[in-house]
């Protein structure tokens, strides 16, 4: 039986047939979604710790559910994310794994580097919003209340939602480096365009820092920094990238004339 199946999975000059590709392509699925429950249910074990961690970022508030399956909700969500992070690299491996037989050499080359400095980034977005911005944040929403007739009772739904949405913005900012390098890999973005407007980038980059930090300089210098970094990294990798492409097409240009001139 598996010898047949084998066979029928390829074609008579040893390539894979479409049944093939589709079969692999279930199985790394079938991968992906057992990694994710065992994780999901390892997770689940450690969901009341990661909510607490996530309090820990804002002490001054007080902590409340307002219905009787509230807090069993956020503590399956926490799981899921958490599952999904520890899949995150398992899910790459597979589809990577799926690509590779179709792809070139330096497709191969750039495709880890994206996958690899992708999460990289992403992961120290996520740990910059988490021990910069929200502890800057939650102190300045706790000192919005100057009046003893409100009380700061957060409901922990509200709060898990508020913290996973500002990681996740965080984390996609930090994606910008790798946004530029593609979009100057196929020629759509150029560094000299990106010199040009650098006073606009700076100019959104503070309007953007005053508008998710409290109203001091000091908190708005520590958000645009960061941000200012990372778009002079990508106007750097998009420069080299240009003269890369240049380099290379001269030297092509030289071989074809070399070709030529020997006929």
């Amino acid at each position: 039986m598996g010898a047949g199946k084998d066979k029928a999975d390829t074609s008579s000059d040893g390539s894979m047939t479409l049944r093939g590709h589709l079969s692999e392509f279930r199985n790394r699925i079938i991968v992906c979604l057992v990694v994710l429950v065992v994780a999901f249910l390892i997770c689940m074990t450690q969901a009341r710790g990661f909510s607490e961690l996530l309090i820990s970022r804002a002490t001054m508030f007080r902590f409340i559910y307002t219905s009787p399956t509230e807090l069993f909700m956020v503590y399956m969500r926490l799981a899921l994310i958490g599952a999904l992070i520890i899949d995150a690299p398992v899910i790459a491996y597979e589809v990577w794994s799926f690509m590779k037989p179709g792809l070139r050499e330096g497709e191969k080359r750039a495709i880890r580097m994206t996958f690899g400095f992708g999460i990289i980034l992403f992961v120290i977005g996520a740990l910059f919003a988490f021990f910069m911005i929200l502890p800057i944040s939650t102190q300045f929403f706790y000192s919005l209340n100057k009046g003893e007739l409100i009380q700061p009772m957060i409901s922990i739904e509200s709060f898990v939602n508020y913290v996973t949405q500002i990681l996740l913005a965080f984390g996609v900012v930090f994606e910008l480096p790798i946004v530029v390098v593609m979009l100057t890999s196929i020629g759509v973005l150029h560094s000299s365009f990106l010199r040009r407007n650098t006073k606009f980038v700076i100019v959104i980059v503070f309007f953007t820092a005053a508008v998710i930090t409290p109203p001091d300089v000091t908190s708005q210098v520590l958000v645009a920094i960061p941000m200012l970094v990372l778009f002079e990294g990508s106007v750097l990798l998009s420069s080299l990238i240009e003269k890369r492409k240049k380099k290379k097409a001269a030297v092509e240009s030289e071989e074809d004339n070399d070709s030529i001139e020997n006929e």
